[in-house]
């Protein structure tokens, strides 16, 4: 009954939010850093979850989740970036907008493969915290 009251159409949703045709407005940030703004229109961003990676093109199926460790590519007009995500969660909105809220997160190519397995070397696994610290690092390492 909600659900019928609040539809709106995608063209209203998109003309008002004045999108350009096969682009979506794109936000993502940690705690430390805004990477995008909602203001930046992107092509495609491939993000990774806790059931797999998902690409997001225009007009993807509304959805939210968990972000799982793992890298984001953000394909634009300009080029493609490739971040690396500890966790967090995403948002696509039925007017194909992307938010992604991450606890830690970087540009890939800013991270030091060596610095990154000294890391790992020296995490104490005996500890639950130890243990997911382990697997962030591990996925970082393998991306690098």
């Amino acid at each position: 009954m909600l659900k019928a009251a609040t539809r709106v159409s995608k063209v209203a949703l998109r003309s008002a939010a004045e999108i350009p045709e096969g682009a979506m407005a794109f936000s993502f940030a940690s705690p430390h850093e805004e990477f995008y703004t909602a203001d930046i229109t992107i092509k495609q961003v491939d993000i990774p979850t806790t059931t797999g990676t998902i690409g997001v093109l225009p007009e993807h199926v509304p959805t939210f989740g968990t972000l799982a460790p793992g890298v984001m590519t953000v394909m634009a007009e300009s080029g493609s970036s490739k971040y690396f995500i500890s966790s967090g969660s995403y948002t696509v909105n039925p007017d194909s907008s992307i938010s992604v809220i991450a606890e830690e997160a970087g540009p890939l190519a800013d991270f030091d493969k060596d610095a990154a397995q000294q890391a790992l070397n020296a995490v104490n696994t005996s500890t639950p915290e130890g243990e997911i610290e382990a697997a962030v690092l591990s996925e970082l390492v393998a991306n690098l």
